[in-house]
């Protein structure tokens, strides 16, 4: 095989590796889930389904990664995180921006607010 032909295959190669590893959920947010304070396997499945609705209806998985990132570094179990995916779902499904949610419900982590006393105060 040719020099040039090595360099194209190679090329296609790569760009067909990373077009996979661009659709695939990311290995951080995976990372981050599994660090989550939890009670039992119930509440991480909790969190799995309604990551998946909230990915599906349009909220995005960067918004999901901050979210769950300052859950672990603040303590807060899987099931406050479920909590907070559902409400950013919801809001994406009623055609309203889960960004204006979520600077709130990361606001009250910041400051240790325990998460059901976030959860109404994040109603628009």
């Amino acid at each position: 095989m040719s020099t040039h032909l090595r360099i194209i295959w190679l090329s296609f190669w790569f760009g067909l590796t990373v077009a996979v590893q661009a659709h695939a959920e990311p290995a951080p947010l995976n990372q981050e889930t599994a660090r989550l304070k939890t009670a039992d396997a119930a509440d991480r499945q909790l969190l799995s389904g309604d990551m998946d609705s909230a990915l599906k209806s349009g909220v995005s998985q960067q918004d999901i990664y901050r979210l769950t990132s300052l859950a672990v570094a603040q303590n807060y179990t899987a099931r406050d995180v479920a909590g907070f995916v559902e409400k950013m779902t919801e809001l994406k499904r009623k055609g309203l921006p889960p960004g204006l949610v979520l600077g709130k419900i990361l606001e009250g982590m910041a400051k240790h607010v325990p998460a059901n006393r976030i959860l109404p105060v994040a109603e628009l």
